[in-house]
This record gives C-alpha cells, structure tokens and sequence, in this order.
C-alpha cells in the first residue's frame, strides 16, 4: 500500500506571510554555508535568493505542522507549487531538506492546470489517501 500523500504548494503554505525583500535582508553564501552543513551539495547549484528564502521566510510554525503531519501518517510530498517549474526535483529535497521537511518523492509536472494534474497523479495511483495544501 502506497503511503498517503500531501500535494504541498509553499505560498500561502509554507510561506504565508510575504515579506517585502527590504525587510529580510540577503544572507551572503548562505546557500554555500548550508550545503555543507546539511551534506545537501545540490543547495550550492540554487540561487542564494532562493535558499534564503526557505531559510528566513518559510514560517517555522507552518513547517513543524508539516513535518508533524509527515511524521503522523507516514506521508511524502508531492510539490504542486510554481516552482516546481523552475527546480529539479533534487533541488527541491535540498530546499525542503533546510527546514526538515522529508521525504518529497515528486512534483507535478509543468503545464497544464495544477488540479489537472493532481487528478492525473491519482489515477496512476489508485487508492491512495491524500490532503491538498494550497
């Protein structure tokens, strides 16, 4: 039996309250300092801006509630989010890995409508429980 999963988008989810760049200031080499204190060295291949965004605006509270979520019921991840577009999917474990936030086993492919899309996910795998986070 497969394990349930969660189709996670970040806005709104992991990220609810934007932040104007003004107000969260640039990390320097944060994405080299991380990648080698993680063991994730996919993190040094992703723009800076990107991994201070996980690192400073993913809302600490929201992603201890996923991992619990994960924890709980033994589910993985299947990112829906937009960037999804722009990541691999080993770029998107290494970003996810910087708020403890495992296993992502997916993303959804690009194109098409994102419900489209998850309904698809589902009918190649049948009978699997999930919950949409958008």
């Amino acid at each position: 039996m497969d394990h349930p999963v969660i189709f996670l988008d970040f806005g709104g989810v992991l990220e609810p309250h934007l932040k104007p760049d003004h107000l969260s200031p640039v990390i320097d080499d944060l994405n080299i300092r991380l990648a080698d204190e993680l063991g994730e060295p996919e993190l040094k291949n992703i723009n800076n801006s990107i991994v201070n965004i996980v690192y400073r605006d993913f809302d600490p509270v929201c992603c201890a509630f996923l991992e619990k979520l994960i924890r709980e019921f033994h589910a993985e991840i299947v990112v829906t989010s937009s960037w999804r577009i722009f990541h691999s999917l080993s770029e998107l474990k290494a970003l996810m890995k910087i708020q403890k936030i495992e296993p992502v086993i997916a993303k959804l492919p690009s194109g098409s409508i994102r419900s489209d899309l998850i309904r698809s996910y589902l009918r190649h795998h049948p009978g699997v429980k999930y919950i949409i986070l958008e």
